[in-house]
């Protein structure tokens, strides 16, 4: 009986089915509201991969190249395995593990050892990975480095071996008795030759196209040992590295000043309070995280603006659940005027009316969520849900009472 009265309700009278679509519209835009904050949520989170940006500079904070970068300051970005304790005249910080991708850059200088070749000192520049070259940036340059099958291609390790040469010095190169490629070269702490200088050897793991550079690229660890070679300590002349956790940024911050200040403009000395020996820092270190914080700010921003429209939205549409219950039961007066005039109690009245819109919500709330489901973008909101059901259930009380507060008879009469 129940639900051959409630079909016949829906059928004979418009309203029903209307209130019961607009009851399930407000509660799928609620869902769909509360998916867009779920989704600028989710975006805020996203924002985290952002590449941040360290980059060691001198004390003013405007130069990030040929900086001779040295002792623990350079040390602390490499591996453990390098095993260069004696370099650290602070405690060592394990600074790889803060940091998905390190670039050190230091620069010799070679001439090739073969009949034919340049008789000029040329750039032999040790990196720890090929990102550390502007050409082979694919963002900013054009050169490609190809490694020979079964060769090394590791910058970064403590033996990394990798050596790469332009694909034009493949002529002066030599075949070993392994099959293998060799370069021979005198090497040079100078450009001019007129710093230590000696004979080395070593095998040419891969070549590289795209680029007019003459310079050759080999494995930082080996660009080290040529230092030690030449009598000199290891030093670079850029470091920059991307970070790994960019919510760390604070206990990153902290664990730098082991090694690094802040810039200052006017380049003052500062002492450093975590070195043995009490030595001025002789660099800075900046994180750029411009684009982070921006991003974050804005998502913060848009996240703080549906926060504070969600109650406001609640009301309106709480609003117009009840309104249209309301007039919902405005719109059956003479039928309800003839339920009173037969002798149905008023309350009897009023709760059958709300059983219907109590039924009629059940209804759209299990329209909305077929609908949120349906839409990958809608979150589930039964609190917001069921207070607009309240609201549709507030609202038709009130209607039930304005309508039957008066003799049934009475009502008639007017309306005729």
């Amino acid at each position: 009986m129940p639900f051959l009265y409630l079909k016949s309700r829906l059928t004979r009278s418009a309203s029903g089915l209307v209130l019961t679509l607009l009851l399930a519209v407000l509660a799928w835009f609620f869902c769909l509201y509360a998916g867009l904050e779920a989704r600028k949520a989710e975006e805020r989170e996203d924002a985290w991969d952002i590449p941040v940006e360290l980059v060691i500079t001198d004390l003013r904070g405007t130069k990030s190249d040929q900086l001779h970068v040295y002792g623990s300051a350079l040390w602390a970005f490499m591996d453990a395995e390098s095993e260069t304790d004696q370099f650290f005249t602070v405690p060592r910080v394990d600074l790889p593990a803060w940091f998905s991708q390190i670039r050190v850059k230091s620069t010799l200088y070679f001439k090739i050892r073969q009949p034919g070749a340049p008789a000029d000192f040329r750039e032999l520049v040790g990196i720890t990975s090929l990102d550390t070259v502007q050409d082979f940036d694919p963002r900013l340059g054009t050169a490609k480095a190809e490694f020979f099958d079964g060769a090394s291609t590791e910058f970064y390790e403590a033996h990394g071996t990798a050596l790469i040469i332009p694909e034009t010095y493949l002529e002066l190169t030599r075949e070993g008795e392994d099959g293998r490629l060799y370069l021979p070269m005198t090497v040079s702490t100078t450009l001019n030759g007129s710093g230590t200088t000696f004979s080395w050897e070593a095998e040419v793991t891969g070549v590289y196209t795209g680029s007019d550079s003459t310079a050759i690229y080999c494995a930082w660890p080996l660009a080290a040992k040529l230092m030690e070679q030449a009598g000199i300590d290891a030093f670079a002349d850029s470091i920059s590295a991307t970070v790994a956790d960019a919510r760390r940024l604070d206990e990153l911050g902290e664990l730098l000043k082991y090694y690094f200040t802040d810039p200052d403009p006017a380049g003052a000395p500062v002492e450093n309070p975590h070195d043995y020996l009490h030595i001025n820092y002789a660099f800075a270190s900046v994180i750029h995280d411009e684009t982070l914080q921006e991003t974050l700010k804005s998502f913060d921003r848009s996240i703080a603006t549906l926060k504070r429209l969600r109650p406001l939205l609640l009301i309106l549409e709480m609003s117009v659940a009840a309104s249209a219950a309301f007039f919902s039961v405005h719109m059956r007066k003479r039928e309800l005027s003839v339920a009173r005039s037969l002798g149905t109690p008023q309350t009897a009245v009023v709760l059958t009316l709300l059983e219907e819109t109590l039924i009629f919500s059940v209804i759209a709330s299990a329209v909305a969520v077929g609908a949120s489901l349906a839409v990958p973008l809608c979150v589930l909101s039964p609190f917001y849900m069921a207070a607009i059901d309240l609201a549709a259930l507030a609202g038709t009380a009130a209607g039930g009472l304005k309508v039957t507060g008066r003799s049934g008879i009475l009502s008639l009469k007017e309306e005729t």
